[in-house]
């Protein structure tokens, strides 16, 4: 199995690469992947976003964030949800939890 993974060159503080020989599904090793990120937590901002609800995001979903005010992609956990409804249309509010280097 092969996952993706892009780093970024100018980033000083880059975790280590892991394998693991027993990860054979794309979901397992994604839920690795979370583990090492929550290890991390001590050095991370939650940002809130508000979209229209197209699909619903669940908890602990790892997200690409394409932000435009910093001209920048980055990968994120989401760490809450709220749901709103407005005369007929409905929106979700995130939290998304960003590991800063």
């Amino acid at each position: 199995m092969r996952i993706k993974v892009k780093r970024a060159a100018e980033v000083e503080n880059q975790a280590p690469l892991i394998t693991e020989k027993l990860l054979t599904t794309r979901e397992a090793a994604v839920e690795r992947g979370r583990n090492e990120l929550d290890e991390q937590g001590g050095n991370c901002s939650v940002y809130r976003l508000n979209m229209p609800l197209t699909k619903l995001v669940l908890l602990g979903s790892l997200l690409e964030v394409q932000d435009s005010s910093q001209a920048e992609n980055w990968i994120g956990k989401c760490v809450s949800v709220s749901l709103t409804v407005k005369r007929g249309s409905i929106s979700q509010g995130l939290g998304i939890e960003r590991v800063l280097t």
